[in-house]
């Protein structure tokens, strides 16, 4: 009786800490997420670009792993990056995520940013696969300026019309001839890139007047750390004539998954009013591998 009586000691003392360690592998797995008190207030200018910071919290008893992601489609107008982001917080800690909004200002259009952490779990049984709740913001922006133009008339062409009111139907028509018309367009403007690999847009160029005209092109926008350029840095559209040049935008070696950048090409004329063309590049590990040297100094279209 005495050998039975140590055995089932040893028993109690073995199965206690067991016992402890198994209570302990059932604490809680939790992580929330909230915007930081001191977020930009106010719309946005066109051009403007803000940083607005989420706070990852573990509110839990372990470790967590997950990614942030914005789960909101991205409206015309309206860019931001990164569009999802790793997580891993210690039980107690906080992590912030800062991710910067971009309003251009070409469609007058509200936005609302909504993101949550996805997918997180901890370095315990059955805890994965979890999410945060959602996290709105809500951003507007200040009346966007209409072009100068009535409607696509010069305004010395209005004020001149509204004098010599018998002739406003023949001067303007004498007035705008002498302008360049060149139009320039992008199709194909949104890609995806590898980083550290680049992509190259064809802009197609169109000479409308009956005269030959000498067109200045430059990039006149660019996120930093990436590339962009054009071999072309001008050239002649001979009367109705319609060329194709290229804009090589470029992502940086360390650029992440969703990293976004919104490059310009600025089209002026002789004498004209400069236009912009705009392409917006994105970061995707699984984006094909394009032919970087594709853009051709010579303006001819690519084979």
């Amino acid at each position: 009786m005495r050998n039975l009586g140590i055995a089932l000691g040893l028993a109690v003392a073995v199965l206690a800490p067991m016992g402890a360690a198994a209570q302990l592998e059932q604490g809680n797995c939790e992580l929330t997420l909230s915007a930081a008190d001191d977020l930009p207030q106010g719309p946005f200018d066109p051009g403007e670009q803000r940083t607005y910071t989420f706070v990852a919290e573990n509110t839990g008893d372990f470790e967590a792993d997950g990614t942030f992601r914005i789960t909101s489609p991205l409206p015309s107008g309206w860019y931001w990056t990164p569009t999802e982001q790793p997580v891993s917080i210690a039980s107690g800690e906080t992590q912030e995520i800062d991710v910067d909004v971009r309003f251009e200002g070409d469609v007058e259009r509200d936005a609302q940013l909504q993101a949550n952490v996805q997918d997180y779990g901890c370095d315990v049984p059955n805890s994965g696969g979890q999410s945060t709740q959602t996290v709105s913001l809500a951003f507007t922006h200040a009346p966007v300026a209409e072009g100068g133009d009535g409607g696509g008339l010069p305004v010395a062409w209005i004020v001149f019309g509204a004098i010599v009111a018998g002739t406003v139907v023949g001067v303007p028509v004498v007035y705008r001839n002498r302008q360049p018309r060149v139009g320039a367009a992008c199709e194909d403007s949104e890609r995806d890139v590898q980083p550290g690999r680049g992509t190259s847009y064809p802009i197609e160029l169109e000479n409308e007047g009956s005269d030959a005209v000498q067109v200045e092109l430059e990039v006149t926008d660019v996120q930093e750390g990436w590339s962009a350029l054009t071999t072309l840095p001008s050239l002649e559209l001979g009367p109705d004539e319609d060329r194709t040049v290229y804009m090589m935008v470029r992502a940086p070696e360390d650029a992440k998954p969703g990293d976004l950048c919104v490059a310009k090409l600025g089209v002026t004329p002789e004498d004209g009013s400069t236009r912009e063309i705009k392409t917006l590049t994105r970061v995707d590990e699984d984006a094909p591998a394009e032919d970087e040297t594709a853009m051709e100094p010579s303006g001819e279209e690519e084979p």
